[in-house]
């Protein structure tokens, strides 16, 4: 991912996990790297560059 828009379009997509908690009131999500990793399997157009 190039920027920080195509991180935000990503982590709103419906199905991306939930974070299990935020710092900052809200403004910095914590994610498990198992879900991500699980997600990245899932959605491998997602972290190549052509699906960028």
């Amino acid at each position: 991912m190039n920027s920080r828009q195509s991180v935000h379009q990503v982590a709103s997509k419906p199905d991306f996990p939930q974070p299990v908690f935020d710092f900052n009131h809200g403004k910095t999500p914590l994610y498990l790297t198992t879900e991500i990793q699980i997600f990245k399997i899932n959605h491998p157009w997602v972290i190549t560059p052509g699906g960028q």
